[in-house]
């Protein structure tokens, strides 16, 4: 192999490993959970991933606002989590990853729309970088770089932090979606 091969495929094991090991926040607030997922995978050792999550979870209060780990992809899914640590159809927050492929694929939204209704996304990813004039293009080269549809949007959701009867409200800025009728629109479902 390669010396710049070589390279390659230990800063994508060293990423991994990083993802593997990447910090969840459980936040509570009044009778209010939210789960941040952060870039945590999905492995089959119980002492990294959600596995690791799962075997320190308490089985107290499920969260009802979920902020999907990994950008949606599917090695960070686990039912368990889906299962064991949120409510039923929680709100849950897909922020897109542009390099490579992109994440979320629409397989992805797809399968987190199986587990919710509430899915939200602050984007659309995997567009292509825009051309620029030559001397920035030429400036720009050898420069990982993608762009998303307009800004980077945000999804903001509102909820009594004492009162469960009163339902969130959701706001989306910049873009943000909610899934479902807009993937339809954008062909990409």
């Amino acid at each position: 192999m390669e010396r710049r091969e070589f390279l390659k495929q230990s800063a994508l094991t060293a990423a991994a490993a990083a993802n593997n090991t990447s910090v969840v926040l459980s936040v509570s607030v009044g009778v209010q959970n939210a789960l941040l997922g952060a870039d945590l995978e999905h492995s089959t050792r119980s002492e990294e991933g959600w596995l690791a999550v799962l075997g320190a979870h308490n089985r107290g209060s499920k969260a009802d606002y979920f902020k999907v780990s990994h950008h949606g992809s599917s090695n960070a899914h686990c039912d368990q989590v889906w299962d064991q640590m949120l409510g039923t159809d929680p709100f849950a927050i897909v922020t897109p990853f542009n390099l490579g492929q992109g994440l979320p694929q629409p397989e992805d939204l797809q399968r987190l729309q199986k587990r919710t209704s509430n899915l939200y996304c602050t984007a659309i990813s995997g567009r292509k970088p825009p051309r620029r004039d030559a001397t920035v293009e030429k400036l720009l080269r050898g420069v990982k770089r993608s762009t998303i549809d307009g800004r980077m949007g945000h999804v903001r959701i509102r909820s009594s932090i004492l009162n469960t009867g009163l339902a969130p409200t959701v706001e989306l800025f910049n873009g943000a979606f909610k899934v479902g009728a807009q993937l339809n629109r954008a062909g990409l479902s």
